[in-house]
């Protein structure tokens, strides 16, 4: 039989048993500021660099928006730039405008910078953990509150998304803001927690929808409370609640009518019901697909605290006979029904969990509570603290060796991670580009995008605020109504690309073509170097520094496989990239010992494997360049075209777990490399080709494995047609 009573007394602990002592408010004050320092640290890295593609990129989207905001005098948002004030049936009526409103007022103060997409959310990142051990403290006792702001500063999803300024980060913070006020209210504490709550929920509810179903559910328990003992609610417990519902209902109803006004609705519940489409699988299987992402973002460790304490949770709750006791619960329900309601959403975006840091570092805060008394108890105040203190920050570590490596692998990847096995673009060589581009460019340039851009907001945004159109096929009609398009070679047809070459002033910045009226061309080349120091760690700490420069060597290569008048190269070969066409410009001249001398001197910096394939194609080695984004570079000698729809395909699997990991390896077989910048249906007998491509390693150890995919691809004379280029 269990022991009801002695189970009561067990979780009912709490601080007016065992009162917090110097020591713990010292302790727990030194855990906050070390987890805010630790979160400041995370949203400084890389805050001042450019807003590159993946998930990130949709910081770009709230600056666009904000400068439309200041540039129309509107209050609505608008995702692209426009010649005129935007049209309403521009606006975007998904959600509520919170954010937007909030990145415009940043914007007007600061200007239009990148970091200024980003600053808002790093701002109330490394204020949340203040503001848990607020609540937690409040809720439970000090230490419970540190260690739950330690436990919210280690998440790998924290820290992936601490300066993602979207949607969530705000709900996460306000919404704790909030629940403390809410509960300091609550308890007498005065009028001025009664105004904080409103302002808090105000804010959360103009963030999101879930900030509204947060406070709802808040305003839920208290109904039930009233309805169970009315006497125990004073008049400021009661004006709270009516302050409360009626806010939410202003700001609920009044972006509804604004909806409607702009005959937004249908848009609104439309992208409702995609978000909670999903498949015919059940709920269970949709919960394994995306298991390795909720493992990643959460750890097994964290999952398991998680899951525990509701248990906890709901025994305390009966235990003290107290409503804000399922305070931790109410942030539950709003995490559990974002998850569930829309799972096209959770299917497709690793952040839609976000919300549940909020409830695990509330789980962390309880487990806390539970441990302190019966601990300092046994072994008294200093020594039971320390006790606790070490029994929850154990595992927290493991949490946190996993999240520095999600972190660092976020940022490699613009938090898009392995993307289910697609090829990741990081865009940085792209928004150097295009940055470039809109420092020649006069403010009402209008641009096109060709589809082979991959088109993102954050090239929206680098090109400087002008009107563009993307993404787009390259008509007369559309080379005619803008100023300038840009498109990705690689991503071409061979008949759209000459007809772009020779009907077009043409400029290549590395694979990408600018182009404008006229004729003619040039080619520039883009250069990756490592950054120094300071520019590590503020701008680019995942991302080469990349530079633009004249180069002959590209204009005559390009020229020559696609048919324009080419002149050899004047200057000697720098790099290995000119040196290998260095070689190939002799082969053309006829000069076959100088290119043989020119490839003595390129082979050696590429190591094996060295491979032959069928019809005399030979993988020459391999050359892996370390730095802050590694890059294995693929040297072939062709023995002249491929059949049209072959093309190398480099992939990649993790084959050894990271060391002293808990989460799930990525099973995931990933596309690793971008098309070669000359088709090989266009290659020449004796040329010596390269392919080169951002490892973006996972945690673990990968193995890079090549073969040729396509009707006809060629296959090595010896071995299996898939065979392994490196370990990484």
């Amino acid at each position: 039989m269990i022991d009801l009573g002695r189970l009561r007394a067990l979780v009912a602990h709490d601080a007016e048993a065992f009162p917090p002592s110097r020591a713990e408010l010292r302790l727990s004050r030194a855990l906050v500021l070390v987890a805010t320092a630790w979160l400041a640290l995370v949203v400084s890295w890389e805050l001042f660099g450019p807003i590159l593609a993946g998930h990130y990129a949709s910081s770009a989207s709230t600056g666009i928006i904000a400068e439309n905001m200041r540039r129309w005098g509107i209050v609505a948002p608008v995702w692209s730039y426009t010649r005129a004030a935007p049209d309403p049936s521009l606006y975007y009526c998904h959600h509520p405008w919170g954010i937007f409103w909030t990145t415009a007022g940043f914007q007007a103060v600061l200007g239009r910078h990148d970091f200024v997409c980003r600053l808002p959310a790093a701002l109330l990142s490394v204020a949340t953990p203040a503001i848990v051990y607020a609540l937690g403290r409040d809720l439970y006792r000090p230490l419970s509150g540190a260690l739950g702001a330690a436990a919210f500063a280690v998440l790998p999803i924290t820290l992936s998304f601490a300066a993602f300024n979207a949607l969530e980060v705000p709900v996460i913070a306000y919404g704790a803001l909030f629940l403390w006020a809410w509960l300091r209210a609550k308890r007498g504490h005065g009028r001025r927690w009664t105004a904080l709550a409103a302002l808090a929920a105000a804010l959360a509810m103009l963030s999101d929808w879930p900030g509204s179903l947060l406070v709802f559910v808040a305003l839920a328990v208290e109904a039930a409370a009233f309805a169970r003992a009315p006497r125990a609610f004073g008049p400021a417990r009661l004006w709270l609640w009516v302050a409360l519902a009626a806010l939410g209902l202003a700001i609920g109803l009044g972006f509804l009518a604004t909806f409607s006004h702009y005959d937004k609705l249908g848009d609104l519940f439309g992208s409702y019901r995609l978000r909670s489409h999903a498949d015919r699988a059940t709920f269970a299987e949709r919960l394994d697909a995306r298991r390795h992402w909720i493992e990643l973002m959460f750890t097994p460790v964290a999952i398991g605290a998680g899951k525990a304490a509701v248990a906890l949770l709901a025994l305390r709750a009966w235990a003290l006979r107290r409503t804000e006791e399922l305070l931790p619960a109410f942030v539950l329900v709003m995490a559990v029904t974002q998850t569930v309601a829309f799972s096209q959403g959770a299917d497709v975006h690793v952040f839609w969990p976000h919300h549940f840091a909020l409830y695990f570092a509330l789980a962390i805060a309880c487990i806390t509570a539970l441990l302190v008394p019966p601990l300092v108890e046994r072994w008294g105040a200093r020594r039971g603290l320390a006790a606790t203190t070490l029994l929850v920050l154990a595992p927290l570590a493991l949490v946190l060796r996993d999240g520095v490596e999600t972190l660092v692998w976020a940022r490699r990847t613009g938090g898009r991670f392995s993307e289910k096995g697609l090829f990741i673009q990081t865009d940085g060589d792209k928004i150097a580009a295009l940055r470039s581009l809109a420092g020649e460019l006069p403010p009402g340039a209008t641009i096109a995008l060709h589809g082979s851009m991959a088109p993102t907001w954050a090239q929206v945004w680098a090109l400087g605020g002008r009107p563009v159109t993307a993404p787009v096929e390259l008509t007369e009609e559309v080379l005619r109504g803008h100023d300038v398009w840009v498109a990705d070679l690689r991503g071409l047809r061979e008949l759209e690309a000459a007809r772009l070459l020779a009907g077009s002033e043409v400029r290549a910045v590395g694979p990408f073509l600018v182009g404008r009226q006229g004729f003619g061309f040039e080619a520039h080349s883009l250069s990756p170097s490592e950054p120094d120091l300071a520019t590590r760690w503020l701008q680019s700490g995942t991302e080469p520094v990349w530079t633009i420069a004249p180069d002959e060597y590209l204009a005559w290569e390009l020229g020559l496989h696609h048919g324009l008048e080419v002149t050899a190269p004047s200057l000697p070969p720098r790099g290995l990239e000119q040196l290998r066409v260095a070689h190939n410009v002799a082969l053309e001249r006829g000069d076959a010992s100088l290119a043989e001398r020119l490839a003595g001197e390129l082979l050696p910096a590429f190591g094996a494997p060295r491979v032959e394939l069928e019809g005399g194609l030979v993988l020459e080695g391999v050359r892996v360049e370390e730095g802050v984004q590694p890059r294995a570079i693929l040297l072939f000698r062709a023995a002249g075209p491929l059949r049209a729809g072959v093309l190398p395909k480099v992939r990649s699997r993790v084959v050894e777990r990271a060391l002293l990991s808990t989460t799930l390896p990525d099973p995931h077989r990933r596309d690793v490399a971008p098309r070669p910048l000359i088709a090989p249906r266009l290659w020449r007998r004796g040329h010596l080709y390269s392919l080169s491509m951002a490892l973006l390693p996972r945690p673990g150890v990968e193995s890079f494995e090549l073969t040729f995919a396509g009707v006809g691809a060629p296959r090595p004379k010896v071995g299996p047609p898939v065979f392994e280029l490196l370990r990484y």
